[in-house]
């Protein structure tokens, strides 16, 4: 049972760890997507594409944290008590 604790514990903080990091991920995106949609007039094509650059690398880590979540999940399943 002890085992079992642990185990729960474990996984339990790096869903935690792993939710925050997705959101801080999102965060950065919704705010790099704000300041392009809010100050698009006064930024340069450079720093416009620069923002593109960091919202599309942000998107990838979400997306590859996501993915990596979902298969922990999957390939470790809670046994229901």
């Amino acid at each position: 049972m002890r085992g079992q604790y642990q185990a729960d514990s474990g996984r339990d903080a790096a869903m935690a760890v792993t939710a925050h990091g997705l959101m801080t991920t999102i965060a950065l995106i919704a705010g790099s997507a704000a300041t392009l949609r809010g100050r698009w007039h006064l930024l340069t094509e450079g720093e416009r594409s620069e923002l593109l650059e960091k919202i599309e690398g942000h998107a990838a880590l979400a997306s590859a944290g996501l993915r990596d979540a979902v298969l922990g999940l999957l390939s470790s399943p809670r046994q229901l008590v």
